[in-house]
């Protein structure tokens, strides 16, 4: 995050507005891309971000930190040095490990979770990514559901296809079973 700031709606309520850093897409934007063009992420790819999400939730969680809303939108990509490609910023870039930078982004859902209490409501993470704790309607949750999503997401990658789309929490649990 580079800054935030408030304004005000049009029906006269508070926005928090965060700036962060220009990032060249999202990996929701890379996964419509490959399934557009038909062309699969390589191996070597996936585990590149896989790793860095990983990574930036070991940095959450051992603040006591959970996401809560972990999906391929809210993943950006950042390409360092890649200022000229700005048109199809979701080209199959060659991916390098040492420069291609994954950015976790959206916390409005993210909080310290309460876990002497379970205060934590269950309704969070969008649906295709909701652990099942959350889906049977659980406040008793830790930072696991942030790993049950990136499962999820792995899954994405690979497939190119969500594991668990069904269009109702009712759904979910059947295509689950």
């Amino acid at each position: 995050m580079v800054n935030f700031f408030y304004s005000m709606s049009a029906q006269n309520k508070l926005i928090q507005n965060t700036v962060m850093e220009f990032c060249d897409c999202s990996l929701e934007d890379k996964l419509r891309y490959a399934e557009k063009n038909k062309k699969p992420m390589s191996m070597e790819e996936i585990k590149c971000y896989m790793k860095q999400i990983f990574n930036g939730l070991k940095q959450m969680h051992d603040q006591g930190i959970a996401h809560r809303d972990l999906k391929p939108e809210n993943i950006l990509l950042k390409v360092p040095g890649n200022d000229t490609n700005l048109i199809n910023p979701v080209r199959h870039y060659q991916v390098d490990q040492t420069t291609l930078e994954l950015k976790i982004c959206d916390m409005g859902a993210a909080k310290v979770l309460d876990k002497t209490r379970h205060y934590n409501t269950p309704y969070v993470v969008s649906r295709y990514y909701r652990a099942p704790e959350l889906i049977l309607g659980s406040n008793k949750y830790d930072e696991s559901i942030d790993i049950w999503a990136t499962g999820c997401i792995l899954f994405e990658l690979i497939t190119r296809t969500p594991m668990f789309p069904g269009d109702a929490e009712g759904m979910q649990i059947l295509e689950m079973a």
